[in-house]
């Protein structure tokens, strides 16, 4: 059993919009092989790092010898259905973990943990269950993504850990690419 709302399990809601359905490193990267250079200034338009991210901090004043989390990601099947029926594909979730560093101002390919190693599936929850050693208190940016860019609808976050945590909305504007 799992408790919800405490101080090593905590869920929280949040949504793609028009602002920030920024899909995934690989659709994005397919997209721009195929424009042209007169289509260069369309490259600011669509970008993955314009997903909703999540700062996931440590209570801990040291470094923690071994993390043990998981990330639930989750949507209602009912007010996604409309999506997943016009292209299940594109409608994929998936999680980017970021390593947090405070002299850099955002999240960029450098600091992503995962990108090579992502996976997208086609359900309504996916769980990514994660392992660190020697992990900083400043923790990691937590980015969940749509496979494509412009999936907009609802979705829940929620974190379950071995160590005392904060997780919060975190707005970047200076990611790079």
């Amino acid at each position: 059993m799992i408790s919800l709302n405490n101080e090593n399990s905590i869920i929280l809601t949040s949504e793609w919009n028009n602002d920030n359905a920024g899909g995934s490193h690989i659709t994005h990267d397919d997209f721009f092989k195929k424009k042209s250079r007169d289509e260069e200034r369309e490259k600011k338009k669509l970008t993955w790092f314009d997903n909703p991210k999540f700062e996931l901090i440590f209570h801990s004043k040291e470094k923690i010898e071994l993390l043990e989390f998981d990330v639930y990601l989750s949507r209602s099947e009912t007010i996604w259905s409309n999506e997943v029926a016009k292209s299940i594909i594109n409608s994929m979730m998936g999680l980017y973990i970021f390593r947090r560093d405070l002299n850099v101002s955002g999240v960029t390919n450098e600091n992503c943990l995962n990108k090579d190693e992502i996976e997208f599936a086609p359900k309504t929850e996916i769980v990514s269950r994660l392992r660190y050693t020697n992990v900083h208190p400043e923790g990691f940016i937590l980015m969940p993504t749509t496979y494509n860019a412009g999936i907009k609808g609802p979705f829940t976050i929620m974190v379950n850990c071995n160590e005392k945590f904060t997780i919060r909305p975190l707005e970047l504007k200076n990611s790079k690419k």
